[in-house]
Parts: C-alpha cells; structure tokens; sequence
C-alpha cells in the first residue's frame, strides 16, 4: 500500500503513521506480515512495480497474506481499504499486486 501525507509532511510524522498501519495490519489474521520502507518505496519486490522516490511524506507498506483465496480475500483487502479510508491527512492507497509487465500488458510465456 502507499501512504501519502502533505507536502512538507515531516519523515518523523510519516513514521510514526506507518507503524500505526502496521500494527493495525499485523492484527487481521490473514495477513502474514507487515514490512514498511518510510520516505521511499518498496524495493522492487515485484516484476513490474518500481520503487517510488525518496519523499519525506511517503511511505509503502507491504503486507502478505496467509493465503490467497478467490473467495474470500478479496472482502480482506477491502476491509483493510475501507479501515484505512478515514485516517485524517494521508491518501492510502492499497493494491494487490498482479502479473504482468509495467506498462499493464499480460505477460507472455515462453
């Protein structure tokens, strides 16, 4: 997820956001874990995110979950999406990651 306050957002104030959402994530119980990268993206963890720039008023927050099911997972992540929508300040932005290149074409095997 991406979490973005003002501009002019202090890193201290990023920081302190973020590990509220990670402690908050680290209670549901189908997320396995919580990692944060404050000031900056994730690095690539995925082939075809890159990492955003340093911002002392940014944050990503990388949750997994126990287990992916088609069922029941996506009613998860919009639990999570509709909890983080009222945090006063900060524009959360949760996404799953997909398969495909950057640009949003479909792979192509072989």
């Amino acid at each position: 997820m991406r979490v973005e306050l003002p501009e002019g957002t202090s890193l201290t104030t990023t920081d302190a956001l973020s590990r509220q959402i990670e402690e908050w994530l680290a209670r549901f119980p189908f997320i396995a874990t919580v990692q944060a990268n404050i000031g900056r993206g994730n690095p690539q963890v995925y082939d075809n995110t890159a990492q955003a720039n340093q911002r002392a008023n940014y944050a990503e927050i990388l949750g997994t979950l126990r287990h992916y099911d088609v069922h029941t997972s996506p009613a998860d992540l919009a639990q999570v999406r509709t909890a983080l929508a009222d945090l006063p300040g900060a524009v959360i932005t949760v996404r799953e990651f997909e398969q495909g290149a950057a640009n949003g074409a479909p792979k192509s095997g072989g």
